[in-house]
């Protein structure tokens, strides 16, 4: 998934989608509650763990609504929740990343291809 999971691009192109890191987090909370019993779990009793960046992420999904019935409790341990960025902020920083690769915005679906 690389930088396409976190940094924001729309604001460049609409062949670029937001917020990816987190549906993909979403995807897997969705094949547990569908495989979970497989190993003796419950779905019904699903608990997220974050440390770190990780409570970052929990955080997220926490306001994702796709993912509210998924989960069911939450553990999170040294939180960095300053990390929440504004639209503009979010943009700022992928056209510093955009700078440091030397990529211009005209370009920028040119990177779609150079990671697929």
């Amino acid at each position: 998934m690389n930088v396409f999971g976190f940094l924001d691009f729309t604001s460049f192109s609409d062949k670029f989608d937001s917020n990816i890191g987190i549906k993909d987090i979403v995807c897997g909370l969705e094949w547990i509650k569908e495989n979970i019993y497989e190993s003796g779990g419950n779905s019904d009793n699903v608990t997220l763990f974050g440390q770190s960046a990780g409570v970052m992420l929990i955080a997220c999904l926490n306001k994702t609504t796709s993912a509210q019935h998924l989960y069911h409790k939450m553990i999170i341990e040294s939180a960095c929740i300053k990390s929440l960025y504004t639209q503009q902020e979010a943009t700022a920083i992928s056209q510093k990343y955009l700078d440091f690769l030397g990529v211009s915005v005209d370009h920028i679906d040119d990177l779609l291809d150079f990671f697929h």
